[in-house]
């Protein structure tokens, strides 16, 4: 059985303290850099996939800025065309069509570093940098969800009827409706543009 030796004087007892001490704060700096090391893995790979996020969100966002500018125009026609008929005009064209066009962005990296704790280790101008864009990008969304009821809204005037034979009634609501869905799509528009340029300014940083 093993016996511990008996302190025999003052200086036996602090040297086997200072020898306990350096043993836990040794422990303890070794929980330290551990807990480090793997902070920074955390950190490291929700970096990671925030910028991939972003990056495939930029992609998509770019993809659909180029149809906005078409179906803006339809929807130009489409107003002068109505235009054209309160005035008691012929329709130059008689096939109308309204497009809509938006991409589906992304914030599941987003959520799952701060979900997991991670935003709350980065840096703050690296927090500041992402979170940013990330709330463009949501007041982004919301513009378009409220873009797609003013399209949906104006194209009901085009389906199931006779557009020549609209009533007077009908065809200044049409117009009415159409002016909202361009004042819309233009502000839309804008927005995307301001959002594919911070995707771009953060990505940039990234390279």
């Amino acid at each position: 059985m093993h016996r511990t030796n008996p302190v025999h004087s003052w200086r036996d007892f602090l040297l086997h303290l200072a020898t306990v001490t350096i043993g836990i704060l040794i422990a303890l700096s070794l929980e330290q850099a551990t807990e480090w090391y793997h902070h920074k893995a955390i950190v490291r790979e929700a970096k990671e996939n925030i910028v991939n996020e972003l990056r495939d969100n930029k992609k998509s966002l770019d993809n659909a800025l180029a149809q906005m500018g078409t179906n803006l125009g339809s929807q130009e026609k489409a107003l002068q065309a109505v235009t054209d008929l309160l005035a008691h005009k012929g329709l130059k064209e008689h096939e109308l069509t309204i497009g809509f066009s938006g991409p589906s962005l992304s914030a599941t990296s987003w959520r799952a570093a701060e979900a997991i704790g991670a935003l709350s280790l980065m840096d703050y101008p690296t927090l500041k940098k992402y979170a940013g864009v990330y709330e463009t990008q949501s007041e982004y969304m919301r513009l378009q969800a409220r873009t797609e009821d003013t399209v949906i809204a104006a194209t009901t005037y085009f389906h199931g009827a006779d557009f020549e034979k609209q009533s007077a009634r009908d065809l200044d609501e049409s117009r009415r409706q159409l002016l909202a869905s361009i004042t819309a799509a233009r502000v839309q528009q804008q927005v995307a543009r301001q959002l594919s340029a911070e995707y771009g300014k953060v990505l940039g940083h990234q390279e």
